[in-house]
């Protein structure tokens, strides 16, 4: 078996060789293989006319070259270079089978000047490179300018033309479009692209000279001419406040929140502001200082009385017009600075410790003293409250011992008190605070049972006729206030005046001068079941008064 494989392995190698040998071809005895004359600088004759363009914001194009070339060939550009202008190499093109060369100047980026391209061809058979092949002139564009007023002195805020450019056909007529524009845009300034008019608004930089070049764009190309306008920006208006000797200048002035106050007219330079004056204000500033503050014509500004302006810091400002109705902005030229003063001797004072000062009586603490504007009390509920009369210690008012409220042995009735005093309101008077000292008894549980406010009013009928209406009264210290005494003290006869709560002022926030009266009233009720009694202390009551005083300027 193994025999008769190689016998036909070897029959079939045999027949391959044979085959193969009948299938030989012969070339013919005169064939001659190609080979192209070498491409050489020489040899080739490459020639293009030369040119002349306007830099024309097109595609700009060379004739078409001759040259003689056998076979396949290409061409490309080797580099190019100028005399005088300047160019963009990638913005040159060859057309590789006819070698027309282009140059895209759409973007203006060709300038007057003279040039030459190289340029390399190549086939088969070699390499070729031919410098200056292409040689082409860029003509400038035959326009020239005039400026009817290069130098321009402008004030900060002139607005309009200052100058207007011309220009002249160098060409003989072949201009046929002209625009114009800055180049570089200066903000502040325009230039009218058909007339050639140059605009200055008040945006322009002030005390600077500006250089104002203009790019002419006409149908042969465009050209730029540098610098051919200056214009010195004079400096910014400028203003200054004075205070009231007319030349001192005002940076702050103080008032309270109901003085009235006008400046100066402030002292503005650089401009006139026969268009008018606006306030500037923050805008953070209090509304109650906006409605009471207003500028007059002469820019003087006014701050109107009563206008209970919040205490703060507030800066002024202003805004000038001229007749062009131009306007320029002086922000921040002063500051407002409100302030309350108390009067150093309060309107009211007791401290019930001299029992020749009314109410000398303490049953007198159980009506309306309505005779008595200096001070005086009004109790109501079942049991009356009192001053102490123990001379080891010192004196105070005291509400009644709660446990005298006992009925059937519990304290299920309703209970409270009252302790109100009654001013009469000065012509001058604008607010009013009240501080006092504060204690209670027996225990520190007695708060959860008991409830104790101070307010005022203008009116106090409600607690003349037995009853107290939290209603009718501006709460100055609610129940939750951590200002009352928080810890239990000592008992119905009191203490002395160094084992007081000490309760700061409390500011009413503004009171109506036209109002006759003006009322405050300390109040304690209970407000729970109680099992056991207490006791509330008020000593050293105090009221003071705040003014308005005369502007103060610095």
């Amino acid at each position: 078996m193994k025999k008769i494989n190689i016998l036909i392995t070897g029959f079939i190698v045999l027949a391959g060789l044979i085959y193969l040998s009948s299938c030989e071809e012969r070339l013919p005895q005169d064939y001659t293989p190609y080979n192209p004359t070498p491409v050489t600088a020489s040899n080739i004759n490459l020639d293009y006319p030369p040119a002349e363009f306007y830099p024309q914001p097109v595609v700009l194009a060379s004739d078409t070259p001759t040259f003689k070339i056998d076979g396949v060939y290409t061409f490309r550009i080797d580099t190019a270079t100028t005399s005088g202008g300047s160019f963009v190499l990638n913005n040159f093109d060859i057309d590789k089978e006819t070698g027309v060369i282009t140059y895209d100047n759409t973007n203006g980026s060709l300038t007057p000047g003279d040039y030459a391209v190289d340029v390399s061809v190549s086939n088969t058979n070699g390499l070729a490179k031919i410098p200056q092949a292409f040689t082409f002139k860029v003509l400038s564009v035959p326009i020239s300018i005039s400026v009817d007023n290069p130098i321009v002195d402008a004030g900060a805020l002139q607005e309009g033309v200052i100058a207007t450019v011309s220009y002249t056909d160098d060409s003989g007529g072949d201009i046929a479009e002209v625009t114009y524009s800055l180049d570089p845009e200066i903000t502040g300034f325009a230039i009218d692209p058909a007339s050639g008019e140059i605009s200055k608004t008040s945006e322009a930089e002030t005390g600077k000279t500006h250089m104002l070049s203009v790019r002419v764009v006409t149908n042969l190309g465009s050209v730029t001419f540098t610098d051919v306008v200056t214009v010195n920006v004079g400096p910014p208006p400028t203003i200054q406040f004075v205070q009231q000797d007319g030349s001192t200048p005002l940076v702050k002035v103080t008032v309270s929140p109901w003085s009235s106050y006008t400046s100066q007219p402030p002292v503005l330079t650089g401009m006139e502001s026969s268009g008018g004056w606006e306030l500037i204000l923050a805008d953070t500033v209090a509304q109650e200082l906006k409605d009471a503050m207003s500028i007059g014509a002469d820019g003087s500004v006014t701050i109107s009385a009563d206008g209970n302006i919040p205490e703060g810091d507030y800066w002024v400002g202003a805004k000038a017009t001229n007749g062009s109705g131009i306007s320029f902005e002086f922000p921040a030229q002063f500051t407002v600075h409100v302030e309350k003063r108390w009067e150093s001797s309060p309107v009211f004072f007791e401290d019930f410790n001299n029992t020749t000062t009314t109410p000398e009586d303490v049953n007198a603490y159980n009506s309306a003293l309505s005779s008595n504007v200096q001070n005086g009390g009004h109790i109501t509920g079942l049991f009356k409250a009192v001053k102490t009369e123990n001379t080891s210690k010192d004196q105070m008012f005291q509400t009644a011992k709660m446990s005298e409220n006992k009925i059937d042995g519990g304290f299920a009735n309703h209970f409270e008190t009252t302790l109100t005093i009654e001013l009469a309101i000065g012509a001058d008077w604008r607010d009013l605070r009240v501080s006092f000292n504060d204690m209670f008894g027996y225990g520190n549980n007695r708060l959860d049972w008991y409830s104790r406010t101070l307010g005022w009013a203008y009116s106090n009928a409600d607690v003349v006729a037995g009853i107290y209406d939290p209603a009718n009264w501006n709460i100055l210290m609610a129940d939750n206030d951590p200002d009352w005494a928080s810890s239990a003290g000592t008992g119905q006869t009191g203490a002395r005046d160094s084992d007081f709560n000490k309760v700061p002022p409390k500011e009413f926030g503004g009171i109506d001068p036209a109002q006759p009266m003006v009322y405050v009233t300390w109040w304690v009720g209970k407000v729970a079941t109680a099992t056991k009694g207490a006791v509330f202390h008020f000593d050293d009551l105090k009221v003071e008064v705040s003014t308005a005083f005369a502007a103060e300027e610095e």
